[in-house]
């Protein structure tokens, strides 16, 4: 009964993330998100939201409430610590990345 329960996650979690499902700035790779944000602070505000929208969209997707004791701002930055270690990363990646690293 687990290995069902593991391949249905495994499953759903592919299709969470299947490039053609995102729309909006994640679809960019990481070195855009810091190119953008060292050229203009203010769209550190535009990324945040992109991200929390994607965390809060896989929250409903899941019926969890994943990352909800960490703030929106820390949130970000590890997002943007990620991309900075893997600028040819896709934005949606480096979230998902986070989302699964949690501790």
């Amino acid at each position: 009964m687990k290995i069902l329960y593991l391949i249905g996650y495994i499953f759903s979690s592919q299709l969470l993330y299947s490039e053609s499902n995102i729309r909006g700035g994640g679809n960019n790779y990481c070195a855009y998100l810091i190119n953008t944000v060292k050229q203009h602070k203010q769209y550190a505000g535009m990324w945040k939201q992109w991200i929390t929208g994607l965390v809060s969209g896989y929250n409903l997707a899941i019926n969890k409430n994943i990352l909800k004791k960490i703030s929106d701002d820390s949130i970000y930055y590890a997002v943007k610590d990620r991309c900075t270690s893997n600028p040819k990363e896709k934005v949606y990646q480096a979230v998902k990345w986070v989302i699964e690293n949690q501790e």
